[in-house]
């Protein structure tokens, strides 16, 4: 049986992506930060996890030092709020906490435990692609955050290209989330589909991918 560990489970994309995989036979690791889940299954494992805490880090990661793994999903994250127009330096601070260093350290003390062929799907976002335009300044800290998660899986990928461990960012679209509000015209079944196909068909290493295939950074 095939392991993939999927952080933030507890909802939206992340709880779909979950039960994707779950109904396709694979074992799921998943994380939240409250360490409780609505759903359940005998494939399933739950453990709690802080990205904004090196600590909590530190103790999940030492909790699933023995599991070797296929896939790992960083879809974590936090969007810091929507009224934010001017850079709030604290909210890049505590964005940039989650969404960038803490799943880079997740990250980095799981390589060890991802399989040769293994794959490294971060959840980006098209907020965060210097392709797209801007008509406001609108949630910067959350832009930049996924802005600097995009070169994160480049360089990354780079690095682990010698262990054959492909990485990739991958942008869900606008979708029905407590972030993405009712307003939005994707379920999150859509995204976890998609991620399910980059796993099963795989992606080129190195890449941003959104919901209809390889797209501009």
């Amino acid at each position: 049986m095939k392991t993939i560990l999927i952080t933030g489970g507890s909802r939206g994309i992340g709880k779909a992506t979950c039960l994707k995989f779950l109904e396709n036979n694979w074992r799921v690791l998943t994380t939240s930060t409250s360490g409780k889940l609505d759903y359940k299954n005998q494939n399933l494992q739950n453990y709690q996890l802080d990205l904004s805490n090196s600590e909590s880090i530190k103790a999940f990661v030492s909790q699933v030092h023995s599991m070797p793994l296929d896939v790992l999903v960083n879809n974590a994250g936090i969007s810091g709020g929507f009224s934010e127009k001017l850079l709030d330096p604290k909210i890049l601070r505590k964005v940039l906490e989650v969404n960038l260093i803490g799943l880079a350290d997740l990250t980095n003390r799981l390589i060890g435990n991802i399989k040769p062929e293994g794959r490294i799907i971060n959840i980006s976002s098209g907020m965060g692609a210097f392709s797209e335009d801007i008509m406001d300044g609108w949630m910067p800290s959350y832009r930049i955050s996924k802005a600097a998660l995009n070169m994160y899986s480049r360089t990354l990928a780079a690095n682990l290209k010698s262990k054959d461990i492909e990485v990739c960012s991958y942008e869900p679209g606008w979708v029905k989330t407590d972030m993405g509000g009712k307003s939005a015209p994707r379920e999150p079944s859509h995204p976890a589909e998609e991620i399910w196909n980059l796993v099963a068909h795989g992606f080129e290493n190195g890449v941003f991918y959104g919901p209809t295939g390889k797209r501009e950074w």
